[in-house]
């Protein structure tokens, strides 16, 4: 960092450079073309006033006196510098395109390049401010933002990327300083909040960071421009709704830790979508329609959190290069942000399509320990325990390349001891289909051809209602599940008549409840044996996934 002396030498070789780039470009005589209706010929510049810069954008302002022979006039250049001659490249093309994409829209513009150099551009000066500075109300700063972005995005339908936000939410949760079980209700509030929306015509060129400092508006309130793209993506799959969550994010955040909700924040909201709307219905479309929903607050709530959780991982993955004093502020920052993702995706399944629950838990959509009881939470869930049950790992958790593997091979991989454990297994889980499911021939296994048809399901967008009930049929082929099924569904039953329940031995029955007994799943008085509400607690998922 530069200091005293050395900080003015620097400066003042910094205002040589912009009054030689201007001369040398002839951009005085750009600005009075612009300032004064004609292009002026005889030009001096006067002085040059650094005045700020762009908070994050990295571009410079300079306010320009000129003298001319047709008058004196004033300008503002916008100056920035890039690492490579490809990156100024890329903005020049980059620039061009913008231009062309906004024109249709006379309230909206894209600043000029005035300049070039191997590591720089010269824009045209915006006179305005920033989204943040300008000194109009809120409400008319959300309707020209609204605007720009709807513009920017244009009303072409193609599809966005699903993968993109699946990686980012589960990769970013897995890395919070949270409790596993805590980590797993969060990954039940973002896949009940993406998968129950049709992102088939969300997709669009990201903007990259969209914020409100890539939006200026004139200080006579006619225009906005659109302003600093550098990290404008390449390819169509954002969904429109990243870049407006992301517009808002660093102010809902803020409002959240200062008052503990977001009133201010979605009026803002509410305004921007409003302009947003307007644009989209000279083509017949809303971003209701785009997103086919009564609502669009669900999905915006989940992107909320999903850039709240990607940018608290951005400040935890610098950790490692912190000294260690400094790690426990950065962690209580992320417990906060938590506490900020919690209640915004609660608020966004008060939004969800009432289909993505069950009926009789559409009312009260998250439990006391913040599971959320829709389809796919539920449908995950039992995928989870199909996985991992000694029997049903068999049909879930099978290796890949299963055809050229050895029974002995497979038993490493199921962790059971030896060949026998997995002949014994095998010959259980098939006892309880009416056809064979797992073939042993010699020292292989085969499948039945028409198990993938009956136990799979293709991707997380499906039907998660008929999954689910899907997998559940599959759970209570197994004796043990069969018996807490009916010991659920009547609360209370006698000994005698659950050793009476039809396709399974008695002598394997009063096993079953010793098993379940000494487990403490059942408490045993008398003659009689209920649910343990203990258990109940502790596996509350479990519990509904056998009412449902």
């Amino acid at each position: 960092m530069f200091k005293g002396p050395e900080k003015a030498i620097l400066g003042a070789k910094n205002l040589y450079l912009i009054h030689n780039i201007i001369e040398r470009d002839k951009i005085g005589e750009l600005i009075s073309e612009k300032e004064l209706g004609r292009k002026a010929k005889l030009i001096s510049v006067e002085a040059i006033d650094k005045n700020f810069r762009i908070s994050n954008t990295g571009i410079v302002l300079f306010y320009i006196k000129f003298n001319s022979e047709i008058g004196q006039f004033d300008g503002i250049i916008a100056y920035k510098e890039f690492s490579t001659p490809k990156e100024v490249e890329y903005n020049v093309l980059l620039n061009n395109w913008l231009t062309e994409r906004m024109k249709e829209n006379v309230k909206i513009r894209i600043p000029k390049i005035y300049s070039r150099g191997e590591n720089y551009l010269v824009y045209e000066g915006i006179t305005g401010e920033t989204f943040d500075l300008s000194p109009w109300t809120l409400i008319k700063k959300a309707k020209i933002a609204g605007n720009i972005l709807a513009t920017y995005h244009s009303p072409q339908i193609n599809p966005a990327d699903s993968k993109r936000y699946l990686v980012m939410f589960t990769d970013s949760i897995g890395k919070l300083p949270i409790t596993e079980q805590e980590k797993e209700t969060l990954l039940g509030m973002a896949y009940t909040l993406y998968v129950n929306y049709d992102h088939s015509q969300g997709g669009v060129y990201g903007y990259g960071f969209f914020q409100p400092d890539n939006v200026m508006i004139t200080l006579d309130e006619t225009l906005g421009y659109l302003i600093d793209p550098e990290f404008v993506e390449s390819k169509i799959g954002a969904g429109r709704i990243e870049d407006i969550a992301n517009f808002f994010i660093f102010t809902a955040n803020s409002e959240f830790q200062t008052t503990g909700n977001l009133e201010e924040t979605i009026k803002s909201v509410t305004t921007f979508l409003q302009s947003y709307n307007a644009y989209l219905k000279n083509y017949s479309l809303s971003i209701e329609k785009i997103y086919q929903v009564y609502e669009i607050w669900g999905i915006l709530f989940f992107y909320f959190g999903l850039l709240a959780l990607r940018n608290g991982i951005i400040k935890l993955k610098k950790l490692s290069s912190l000294a260690r004093r400094k790690e426990q502020p950065i962690i209580e920052e992320l417990l906060q942000l938590h506490k900020f993702i919690v209640y915004i995706w609660k608020e966004g399944i008060k939004y969800v399509p009432e289909k993505a629950f069950p009926i009789g838990y559409r009312g009260e959509r998250v439990n006391k320990e913040d599971w959320v009881i829709s389809w796919v939470v539920l449908g995950k869930t039992l995928y989870e325990k199909l996985k991992e049950d000694k029997y049903f790992q068999l049909l879930y958790n099978r290796p890949k390349n299963i055809e050229t593997l050895t029974t002995k091979d497979l038993a490493q991989h199921w962790k059971m001891k030896n060949k026998k454990e997995v002949v014994e297994t095998i010959k259980e889980l098939n006892s309880w289909f009416k056809e064979l499911k797992i073939l042993i021939n010699k020292d292989k296994i085969h499948y039945n051809e028409e198990i993938d048809e009956e136990i799979e399901f293709t991707g997380i967008f499906d039907d998660w209602e008929r999954i689910t009930k899907k997998l559940k049929r599959i759970y209570l082929k197994k004796p043990e599940n069969i018996i807490i099924d009916e010991v659920i569904r009547n609360q209370v039953i006698e000994l005698e008549e659950l050793e009476q329940t039809p396709d399974i031995e008695k002598k394997k029955i009063q096993n079953i409840l010793k098993k379940l007994i000494k487990d403490k799943i059942f408490i045993k008085n008398k003659q009689m044996v209920q649910i343990n509400p203990e258990w109940v607690r502790e596996n509350s998922l479990t519990e509904i996934i056998f009412k449902i």
